[in-house]
């Protein structure tokens, strides 16, 4: 379960970009992911969040200049659907023990 969580907010901030006017964007989910790992304990798990996010900022990085903009307006709009989704996740990690 913990893996579908993170995975799926990793998978949504994969639209991120690293422009002037996406500093917030980037922010916002760098501080998710380290609230998501407080509740990963298993140094597996941990790795594989911390490659995912090292390949999402290396393709963010390939992203044209000329898209930067749209994309990450985009992906700003998935922040509440982003949070709401790691909030559940955690809900249901306390609840099953």
């Amino acid at each position: 379960m913990k893996k579908i969580i993170i995975s799926a907010a990793l998978l949504l901030s994969s639209t991120a970009v690293f422009a002037d006017n996406c500093e917030k964007y980037v922010s916002e989910v760098d501080s998710m992911i380290s609230e998501a790992k407080t509740h990963v304990t298993d140094p597996a798990e941990i790795k594989l969040i911390d490659d995912q996010i090292s390949q999402m900022k290396t393709m963010i990085n390939s992203l044209p200049e000329d898209q930067r903009d749209a994309i990450c307006g985009q992906a700003l709009e998935q922040i509440p659907m982003m949070k709401q989704m790691l909030e559940e996740g955690i809900k249901q990690m306390k609840a099953q023990g």
